[in-house]
């Protein structure tokens, strides 16, 4: 608890309950005691006050854009600063079992990686491809406002899958119920899907979702001869071949069949809990052979 707490930055906004993390920082031997004692009842009885459970919502204009448009407004979440910590520790827990089950392509939240990594890549296997004088084709998908539309029932037989400990994931799946949030406009609404932006949900996420959408509709004898890089819930997959690739056994064939079962699947709002109206996927041209 006491690393969580250094881990994190002050001069942040306070959240429902306007408690400060310098007011954390400054508490003696006896508080952080009674604390650490808190946050274990919390979790042996997987129970979280009321008040933990609320965000209060703030929406800021982006740069350049028009403020009479919704869209236009990135929302905020502010949450109490002792779940901020709570968190943290349950992530401490965690992150070994689920380090395990992401692929190596995934990148998102994931120490010694960046963008940097993935912009190389796709340029390495583009040259590798003319030196083979093959083509080579992107794809790059997109999952707008994939946080707000996480399944909870399949998150939670993931985790069941991942983590040993069962209590833990009772734990875990206990924060994200009864969630509300309140805009600064007044109004006040329910989380029925999805997580909070915070490190633990966003890398739970990625492990019920995201890697398994790859993973779902592409054989595994063909998906291992596929390029992957992704960063949180955007992807990018590569394939190249030869020159002549309009057979329906190349490469492009079977890629293009996998990626227009993801795009059903992500669509396809009866069938699928975690829809996502809003997919968006971008075909880069292919390259030709210089």
């Amino acid at each position: 608890m006491t690393q969580a707490i250094h881990n994190m930055k002050c001069g942040k906004a306070p959240g429902p309950d306007n408690i400060h993390l310098e007011f954390i920082n400054n508490l003696g031997p006896s508080g952080l005691k009674w604390l650490a004692v808190f946050f274990s009842t919390c979790m042996r009885l997987d129970l979280l006050p009321k008040i933990w459970r609320k965000a209060n919502i703030i929406a800021i204009l982006k740069s350049g854009k028009d403020a009479k448009v919704p869209k236009s407004y990135r929302p905020i979440s502010l949450l109490c600063v002792q779940l901020k910590i709570l968190e943290r520790v349950v992530l401490s827990r965690i992150a070994p079992y689920v380090e395990k089950c992401l692929p190596d392509f995934q990148a998102g939240f994931r120490a010694g990686r960046s963008t940097i990594d993935q912009v190389l890549q796709l340029c390495s296997i583009i040259e590798d491809g003319f030196q083979l004088k093959q083509k080579t084709a992107v794809a790059l998908v997109d999952l707008t406002a994939a946080y707000d539309t996480v399944w909870h029932q399949g998150l939670q037989l993931k985790l069941l899958r991942t983590i040993r400990d069962k209590h833990l994931v009772a734990f875990t799946m206990e924060t994200l119920s009864n969630r509300r949030f309140v805009l600064r406009s007044g109004v006040r609404r329910k989380f029925e899907w999805g997580v909070s932006f915070t490190g633990v949900w966003c890398q739970l996420y990625l492990v019920c979702v995201v890697c398994d959408v790859i993973f779902m509709f592409f054989k595994p004898t063909f998906w291992r001869s596929l390029r992957w890089s992704a960063i949180a819930d955007k992807i990018k997959t590569i394939v190249s071949d030869k020159v002549n690739y309009r057979g329906t056994q190349s490469k492009y064939a079977q890629w293009a069949k996998g990626l227009q079962k993801v795009v059903r699947w992500f669509l396809d709002a009866d069938d699928n809990p975690d829809s996502n109206q809003n997919l968006i996927i971008t075909f880069w041209p292919i390259y030709n052979v210089p």
